[in-house]
């Protein structure tokens, strides 16, 4: 039997979510054991790279030619930064 671990959401990442759900409600949603799964075929070394500093304005770089295709109004460095930021919260908690 899998024993779920408490996960700690730092305040400081405020990246708007869609209308109604939270990020508790998120990272059920990750636990799940159907997004586990596609969470599997993700290679670790994905969530590594993000979490290296090395990497961090490539990520950024991305992350804002992404935006500008599908979220132009929010197409801006701090909105990836903070992107980036809960994308790491989310890796971290992968890769424990």
């Amino acid at each position: 039997m899998q024993t779920k671990k408490n996960i700690v959401i730092k305040p400081d990442v405020t990246i708007p979510l869609p209308e109604g759900v939270t990020w508790p409600e998120f990272i059920t949603h990750i636990n799940e054991e159907k997004n586990q799964q596609l969470l599997k075929k993700i290679s670790p070394s994905t969530f590594k790279y993000i979490l290296d500093e090395s990497n961090y304005s490539k990520v950024i770089k991305s992350l804002l030619k992404t935006l500008k295709q599908t979220d132009p109004q929010n197409a801006t460095e701090e909105y990836a930064e903070k992107m980036l930021s809960a994308m790491q919260e989310v890796a971290r908690m992968i890769l424990e």
